[in-house]
């Protein structure tokens, strides 16, 4: 999962605030790209032992190279949307705060969007998903090319390369806040002059009846992790839409 985070002037604190604050300030700097500092956060030792458990029932070369192969094109997918965020943002001259990382699937980069505009804002939401769908079609074209000549180690990694790509773009432009989908229609309805609001009420009523398609999709395949993950973002798209919890300063 990769999303987008926000800040804005003196948000009033409270206990959820500050516990967010202090769990997303474990974490471990590991260098800067353009000038933006990169963390990693402590809970990415769980992240990736998960991960790479699969390698107790892999221990012939191959097994270990494949997901070795498949974490790095999943992390490099995370930077590339977290990236492209971070690019157009610059562009519109917002304060780029930092980008974090908790391997293997979430990442988050901080801006400060300050003071807001809805009609640029919007492309910077979009910016990430679109990173994603341009690997995507890089990744098509050179499968094109190779398609007659390439192993069948290739043809994987290519297509395990299109397929996180292409599911990171469209799980993110879920219309579920504070997903970057959740972002832009609300950032959309405030365009349309709806009053912020009305805007957060009808933003919580879309994040819903995303939440219970998701459900609906997700219960008979029996992947309770994606649940749980799901879970969560309701949880906090309800906390932040209603005022409970000041998203906006900390992530989305």
């Amino acid at each position: 999962m990769a999303t987008t985070t926000e800040s804005t002037v003196a948000p009033k604190k409270n206990l959820l605030d500050l516990i967010l604050k202090i769990w997303l300030d474990w974490t471990v700097p590991v260098g800067r790209v353009w000038g933006i500092p990169i963390d990693i956060h402590i809970l990415s030792i769980i992240g990736v032992f998960f991960w790479f458990k699969v390698l107790q029932d892999h221990f012939h070369w191959v097994g270990i190279y494949l997901r070795t192969i498949e974490f790095l094109i999943l992390s490099s997918s995370l930077v590339v949307h977290e990236l492209m965020h971070a690019v157009v943002a610059k562009y519109y001259k917002k304060k780029v705060e930092g980008m974090r990382f908790i391997l293997p699937n979430i990442a988050v980069v901080f801006l400060d969007l300050h003071p807001r505009r809805p009609s640029r804002d919007i492309w910077i939401y979009l910016a990430g998903p679109l990173g994603n769908v341009i690997v995507t079609g890089i990744v098509l074209i050179i499968s094109h090319f190779i398609a007659h000549e390439s192993t069948w180690m290739t043809q994987y990694i290519l297509r395990f390369a299109f397929m996180i790509n292409i599911s990171i773009a469209i799980f993110n432009m879920i219309p579920l806040y504070p997903l970057d989908g959740g972002r832009f229609f609300k950032d959309i309805l405030l365009i349309l002059k709806i009053p912020e609001r009305y805007a957060n009420f009808i933003s919580l009523c879309m994040a819903s009846l995303c939440f219970l398609g998701l459900v609906y999709f997700l219960l008979p395949m029996r992947e309770y992790g994606s649940l749980i993950i799901v879970a969560i973002l309701m949880t906090v798209s309800i906390l932040s839409l209603t005022g409970v919890l000041n998203l906006e300063e900390q992530t989305t």
